[in-house]
Parts: C-alpha cells; structure tokens; sequence
C-alpha cells in the first residue's frame, strides 16, 4: 500500500469514527462560534478608535492589541482542540466521550493551555511584525518559518492534553513525534483537507447555477444553503483531522493500535527509515 493510498484509508477509518461519535463535531462549531466574537470584539472598537483606512497604517498601540488578540484566539483554538482530542482519544479507546468531559478535561490543562497560547501568540507576533516590513522575498521567507512552526508543533497540543506536559516539553514532544512518523500526519490531515475540498464544490455549482437564472430569491436561498453546508463540511473536516492525529499520536506513544482502526494500515505508517550506509563502510 503507497503512502498516500495508507493515508487516505486512515482518514476513511477518522471518519468511521465519527461517525460513532458525532457528538464531536460540537467542539470545532463552538470553537468558531467564539473565534467569530471575539474577533468581533477587537476588530470592531479598533477600526471604531483608528477607522477603518488607517489600519493600514496602524498606531504602536495595535501591535498590542494584535497581540491580545493572538493570545485570545489561541486560547480559544487551543482550548477547544484540547477538549476535542481528550474526547476523541476516549472514543479510540472505546469510551464514551460526552462534551462535558471534554470541556474538563480542557480545564484540568488550563494552565499549561494558557501557556501555549501565550508562546504560539509571541511567535506569531513577531513574525507578522516582521513580515510587514519585509519585502515580499522576505514574506515569503517568514511564511515558510511560520510553515515549519507548524509542522513542528503538529503534536503539541495532544502532547499537552494527554501526555500532561509543559509547553516547551510539548514542542519537544512534537518533534521528536513528526521525526517518529515520518509526516504521516500532515499527509493524511492534507487528504482530509482535499476530501473537504472536493465536497464544497458541488455548493459553487449550485451557486453558478442559480445566479444564470437570475431570480434573487433563488440566488440568495442558494448561497445560504452553501455557507450552512460549508460550515458543517468545516466542522467534519476539523473532527477527523482531530481523530486522525489522535489515533497517530496515540499509536505512536504506546504501540497500540486505537480502537476504530486497522491494525496493519498503522503499523505501516511507521515504517522505520532504512539506515544510511557510510562512505568508509
């Protein structure tokens, strides 16, 4: 089986999973629900304090409040993918995960939550800061900065909820997970994405479709049915990429395979990397 056909029967197998557990899909949908307020909350009485055509010049206290505002997002993320995991791990393990549980579950990390954020918020600062007085070569270098950061904090959070460690452990813990499963992760979490992908376009057809009839009604009772269905195609995708790390980070910390998943289909996820011969040897 070729690495992605592997990945992709994983990522068939996250979704049979929750399937059994659609309770799930709660935490990303509250998740966004709170990401919207509080964006809300700090871009409206910026753009209120500044207006809208200076933000693209924006005072010294903005950095502050850009600041404040990754803290709070994070936080939010961060909190909410925490308690998804902890449910989702109990589901791979063949419990029974109710919202509550994982909303505990998140609070008993509260503090080492609070300190991810508070770091995720500080790089992310700093790099937005730098990328706006970069040229675009520059840009393009912080992005991709900002690309290996990810890869390589792509455990940390199940590192943090179920492994009860501090942030700077979790980063460690992380990368030496990534190294151990060689990417197989952000292979799999990259076909769920395009899985995701491929279900919203039948919504632009009906859109297109609509909008040549030219009737409002149709168009705007069209593009209300798209943006409900897109939000649940969002909040599916997020619960499998949550089942899928989990069920890997799972397997790849204790060597058992998660309930809901095929056993020889992990096991080969973690092919171990053929040694390089010496030159002399």
């Amino acid at each position: 089986m070729g690495r992605l056909e592997r990945s992709w029967s994983l990522a068939k197998q996250s979704w049979a999973v929750l399937r059994g557990n659609p309770k799930l899909a709660v935490f990303p949908v509250v998740s966004s629900v709170a990401i919207l307020l509080v964006t809300a909350s700090f871009f409206i009485p910026l753009v209120a304090a500044v207006g809208l055509k200076n933000l693209e010049q924006p005072p010294a206290y903005a950095y502050a409040v850009t600041f404040a505002y990754y803290l709070v997002s994070y936080f939010v993320v961060v909190f909410f993918n925490a308690a998804l995991i902890h449910c989702a791990n109990e589901a791979l393990e063949g419990r029974s995960a109710e919202f509550g549980d994982g909303i505990h579950a998140a609070m008993s990390r509260l503090g080492p939550i609070i300190g991810w954020s508070l770091l995720s918020a500080t790089i992310g600062t700093i790099l937005n800061a730098i990328s706006e007085r970069l040229g675009i070569v520059g840009q393009i270098i912080i992005g991709l900065l900002g690309a290996a950061w990810n890869i390589v904090t792509f455990f940390a959070v199940p590192m943090l909820v179920l492994k009860g460690v501090g942030p700077f452990d979790a980063v460690k813990g992380s990368w030496a997970t990534i190294k151990k499963t060689w990417g197989e992760t952000l292979i799999g979490n990259a076909g769920v994405s395009l899985a995701v992908f491929v279900m919203a376009i039948p919504a632009v057809v009906l859109i297109v479709a609509t909008a040549f009839t030219g009737i409002a009604a149709l168009i705007i009772g069209a593009v209300a049915l798209s943006v409900l269905y897109w939000a649940v195609l969002a909040a599916v995708g997020a619960c499998m990429n949550g089942i899928y790390t989990t069920a890997v980070f799972s397997y790849a910390q204790s060597g058992e395979i998660p309930s809901g998943f095929d056993g020889e289909t992990i096991r080969q996820a973690f092919t171990q990397k053929p040694a390089k011969k010496r030159p002399w040897g």
